[in-house]
């Protein structure tokens, strides 16, 4: 039943992308519609993990919540205003959000019931992390090149929307079968973060 719901959440919350792009009168830049579907896949791992999160820790919970809703209204204004400030606002918090979790995997966050301590590395952690970086690199690319226009064709929206949508899935049902457990010895037990 989570494998289900894992990948009916991922379907939403890619399509998000293809509704937009089919909604404005010039197609976006294929490298925008690269970054912002990322950006959607990224979100749904995002608020797939919310409740283990506010279980956890009262301000984990909260920032899924806000991560999630930032990089779901990034993925469609994106799409609607890719202006370079729109394009840089992308980039600069899905790199935040990187180093964020290179922390939390590496010395530890300096807050919460596990202050200090590496947090094990996930399959759900991992496939949003990856999402993070190919947002970074297409919009650092479009930013670097905004007159190299590459205009997305509807079946590279298409391929785009299934390519992310089948790392989303995947990336949740393998959240859902490992479970998300908090023990003392955190390295040795399963801990999945999106």
């Amino acid at each position: 039943m989570r494998t289900l719901a894992a990948i009916l959440a991922a379907g939403v919350a890619v399509s998000i992308v293809p509704v937009a792009v089919s909604m404005v009168a010039a197609p976006p830049d294929a490298r925008l519609v690269v970054a912002a579907t990322a950006s959607a896949g990224a979100a749904a791992i995002h608020f797939a993990v919310i409740s283990e999160h506010i279980d956890e820790y009262w301000l984990f919970g909260v920032f899924f919540i806000a991560s999630g809703a930032a990089q779901l209204l990034w993925a469609t204004a994106v799409v609607f205003r890719p202006h370079r400030g729109v394009v840089a606002i992308g980039a600069l918090g899905n790199a935040a959000i990187i180093l964020l979790w290179i922390a939390s995997r590496t010395i530890g966050l300096p807050l919460g019931p596990e202050a200090g301590s590496a947090e094990a590395v996930g399959v759900a952690d991992v496939a949003a992390t990856a999402l993070e970086v190919v947002i970074v690199l297409t919009t650092g690319w479009y930013l670097a090149r905004p007159l190299d226009r590459r205009r997305a064709t509807e079946a590279f929206v298409l391929i785009v929307a299934v390519w992310a949508a089948v790392i989303v899935a995947f990336a949740l049902a393998g959240n859902a079968s490992a479970g998300h457990d908090h023990g003392s010895d955190h390295q040795e037990k399963p801990h999945q973060h999106g």
